[in-house]
C-alpha cells in the first residue's frame, strides 16, 4: 500500500511535485497559506485546504513544495504538532541551493570587476512576494540600492488579459505579504527602496541603471514589461534573472521572453542557472 502524503504548497511548484511522485505516493490533500486557494481541486480531484487542517488528515508525509520561505513552512508545521522526520523538503530545498550560489557567485564576479564594480547601479526585484530571495540580492549586493517592486497585493486582474494559456494562478493569489513583513526580512533595510504599485506605471521616473534584476512575476506581460524596462537600463555585463523560465506550470513566462526577443530582433546571451527554474539573461553591447 503507497503512503499517504501531503503537498505543502499549491502553486506550480507543488503541481510539478505531484506528477513526480504520484506513482509512488497517495497524495490525499495540498496545504497552502493562500487563503484563495482553500477548498479548491488542485490535482485529479484532490483538495487545498489551510494549514492548520493538517491535524484532521490522516497521513505518513508531508512534501514542502515551495521555494519562498520553505523554512517558514517546516517551522509552521512543527508548531502544529508535525514531527520533524515526517517533513521532506528535498524537492525544493537543492533548487534554492543551487540559485542562492549562483547569485553569490554573480555578485562576486560584479565586485571583483574594476570595471563594473566602480559603475554607479542598482539592483531590484520585480516580483518579491514575502522577499525571500529579496533578503539574499541584500545581502549579497549590500552596497546596492535595491528596488522592490510589487503590489503586495496579490497579481493584478490587468495581468491576465494576454495570458496565451492557463495560468496555474489567480488575481489576488500570493496576497499574504506585506511591506513591513518583507523590510523585517532585509539585513541592510537603508538600502531597500519600496515601489509599491502596478508595474511598469510602478517605476515611472527611474532613471539608474541595473546590475542586476531579478523577474518573479510568473505572467506573461509583468514579464515582457520587465525585459522592456530593466534590459536598456543594465550596465554591460549586467544580469536579469527570469524566475520560472523553465517552470511548465508557467509557459508563458517563456513566450514572454521570446516575444522580447523578437522585439529586439536578435537572441539574448542567455544560460540556466542550474535551478531548474531560472535563466539569466547578461547584457551585452
Amino acid at each position: 500500500m503507497k503512503e499517504k502524503g501531503i503537498i505543502f504548497g499549491a502553486g506550480g511548484t507543488g503541481k510539478e511535485l505531484y506528477e513526480t511522485i504520484k506513482e509512488s505516493y497517495q497524495v490525499v490533500a495540498f496545504l497552502d497559506n493562500d487563503k484563495e486557494k482553500w477548498e479548491k481541486v488542485i490535482e485529479d480531484g484532490i483538495k487545498c485546504y489551510e494549514v492548520k487542517k493538517i491535524r484532521e488528515i490522516d497521513f505518513d508525509v508531508v512534501f514542502l513544495a515551495s521555494p519562498c520561505g520553505f523554512e517558514e513552512m517546516k517551522k509552521d508545521l512543527i508548531d502544529l504538532g508535525v514531527n520533524i522526520n515526517k517533513i521532506k523538503s528535498d524537492f525544493v530545498e537543492v533548487n534554492v541551493r543551487a540559485r542562492l550560489s549562483f547569485l553569490k557567485r554573480c555578485s562576486e564576479l560584479m565586485n571583483n570587476s574594476e570595471e563594473i564594480r566602480s559603475g554607479n547601479w542598482c539592483v531590484a526585484e520585480a516580483g518579491v512576494f514575502r522577499g525571500e530571495f529579496a533578503k539574499e540580492i541584500n545581502r549579497f549586493f549590500n552596497q546596492r540600492l535595491l528596488f522592490l517592486f510589487d503590489t503586495f497585493e496579490g497579481f493584478d486582474e490587468r495581468d491576465f488579459s494576454s495570458e496565451e494559456d492557463k495560468s496555474f494562478v489567480e488575481a489576488g493569489h500570493f496576497n499574504n505579504t506585506s511591506i513591513d513583513l518583507v523590510l523585517n526580512k532585509m539585513p541592510y533595510k537603508n538600502k531597500c527602496v519600496i515601489k509599491k504599485g502596478y508595474f511598469p506605471e510602478s517605476a515611472q521616473g527611474l532613471d539608474e541603471l541595473f546590475g542586476f534584476v531579478s523577474l518573479d512575476m510568473d505572467l506573461y506581460k509583468p514579464i515582457l514589461e520587465g525585459l522592456r524596462f530593466f534590459y536598456p537600463r543594465m550596465i554591460n555585463g549586467g544580469v536579469i534573472l527570469v524566475d520560472d523560465y523553465f517552470t511548465p506550470c508557467y509557459p508563458n513566462v517563456r513566450k514572454a521572453v521570446e516575444c522580447y526577443q523578437k522585439e529586439m530582433g536578435k537572441r539574448l546571451y542567455s544560460l540556466p542557472i542550474g535551478d531548474d527554474r531560472g535563466l539569466a539573461i547578461i547584457k551585452t553591447n
